[in-house]
């Protein structure tokens, strides 16, 4: 059986929705901040009516925030799917962090997966922000 894994995102109330969702017993969520250094995750889970919250510091993966966060979730959610305790997995994403990326990995192959730098989707002559694709100098057509 599998877990289900709900993606809160977003810039409005999501701390709200996190909140309301771990009312149901087996729920865990999990959250990812960025310091300015380190990013920190933290587990959420209330047991008998008392919030329990385990934090753990994580080193930056080639200095890719969203790399960290996907890859640390990638494991974290093997890891808590084979726990008794766990009955639905809430992933809180922080405002500045696209979902599609995490739910890409998320239902991708392992095999398959993005590694490093080579994540960022190729878009035709330019970049989406107007920059040459990764590995082309700029400047440069195709």
């Amino acid at each position: 059986m599998q877990t289900p894994v709900i993606l809160v995102a977003g810039q409005g109330d999501t701390d709200g929705v996190v909140d309301e969702l771990l009312r149901r017993p087996g729920t865990l969520a999990v959250r990812h901040r960025f310091d300015g250094h380190v990013v920190r995750r933290s587990t959420h889970t209330v047991g008998n009516g008392v919030p329990e919250v385990t934090e753990t510091a994580l080193e930056l993966a080639h200095g890719c925030t969203s790399c960290t966060i996907r890859n640390d979730l990638l494991i974290l959610l093997r890891r808590l799917h084979q726990r008794d305790d766990v009955t639905r997995i809430v992933v809180h994403l922080a405002p500045w962090l696209e979902p599609e990326p995490i739910c890409w990995a998320i239902h991708s192959p392992a095999s398959t997966l993005p590694q490093g730098r080579d994540h960022r989707r190729r878009t035709g002559r330019r970049g989406s922000r107007g920059r040459p694709p990764v590995g082309r100098p700029p400047g440069s057509q195709q």
